[in-house]
């Protein structure tokens, strides 16, 4: 018996890709077992009711940026994907090379910083001398070659699954297996797209105010480049990445590209007509779309 895919999870899978960036950064943490029992033998508490956990490199800005950057990192991915599964995200194939682009320049990032870490890394063990006082422990510091492999960033991406289900299974059993398949892509596929068509209303949202008059004493709002552009690409986007093809999304997108034209966010600031026009448009979107479909 065959178990059958979705139409739309094979639209899906020819139109996009998952995606997974795993950024690994030493934690240089452990727990004080001797600390521990001191705390609580003191408190008169059981020897299991706390944890003391020495950060090795307490206080070391360096070690800190790795931390910093390895969530810029995560935060960015966010924002070009989709949530899939677990660390792994739906990533669009129109946007798959300025992601590679972009994670190179990341990547370029996190390895300048580990190169830092590690040249000064001998004299922030030095340091640590003084400020970890009578819980510093040379032998807990790994040498700077193995603390360099401690850290790494790496690109993953797959192919969205669409491997063939073959099996010599009772029908009853079949048919329930392609009930929850079907049910289980089609699930993740609307929330994909509502996830897309709420970004791209979010964008409308926002330009309609930006292109508002001010409320008497409140400054006047600005429309900023990075807004008209991100709007245009997700529009652009969305032209072959509306995989359930809801008329509704084709709808907005159409409407949307049709309102921005080529217009630049200087054309909109120095034009009231344009401005008029503009936020005409996109408030004439929202009402009949909402801010959700």
């Amino acid at each position: 018996m065959i178990l059958k895919k979705p139409d739309y999870l094979i639209s899906l899978a020819s139109s996009s890709v998952l995606i997974n960036v795993e950024v690994k950064v030493w934690s240089a943490t452990r727990q004080d077992r001797k600390v521990s029992n001191e705390v609580t033998t003191a408190k008169n508490a059981d020897p299991k009711a706390g944890r003391f956990i020495q950060n090795l490199l307490a206080g070391d800005p360096r070690h800190e940026k790795l931390t910093i950057h390895r969530q810029s990192v995560y935060n960015w991915l966010k924002k070009p994907t989709f949530d899939w599964a677990g660390s792994q995200r739906l990533l669009p194939m129109a946007r798959l090379e300025k992601v590679k682009a972009e994670y190179n320049d990341h990547k370029a990032e996190h390895e300048a910083l580990v190169d830092d870490f590690c040249i000064h890394y001998p004299s922030i063990v030095a340091q640590m001398a003084f400020s970890q006082g009578t819980m510093f422990d040379q032998t807990l510091y790994p040498s700077a070659e193995e603390v360099r492999n401690r850290f790494s960033m790496k690109l993953h991406i797959a192919p969205v699954p669409l491997a063939d289900f073959r099996c010599s299974i009772a029908q009853e059993i079949v048919d329930d297996l392609n009930g929850y398949y079907s049910q289980q892509a089609n699930d993740q596929i609307h929330e994909v797209m509502t996830s897309a068509c709420e970004q791209l209303l979010d964008y409308i949202e926002r330009i309609a105010h930006a292109c508002s008059q001010p409320e008497e004493g409140k400054r006047k709002p600005k429309v900023y480049q990075s807004t008209i552009e991100g709007a245009r690409e997700l529009i652009d986007t969305l032209a072959s990445f509306n995989i359930i093809q809801d008329p509704k999304i084709e709808a907005i997108r159409k409407q949307a590209r049709q309102v921005l034209a080529d217009y630049t966010a200087e054309d909109i600031r120095d034009s009231e007509a344009v401005k008029a026009t503009v936020k005409d448009g996109m408030d004439d979107i929202l009402s009949k779309f909402g801010m959700k479909i």
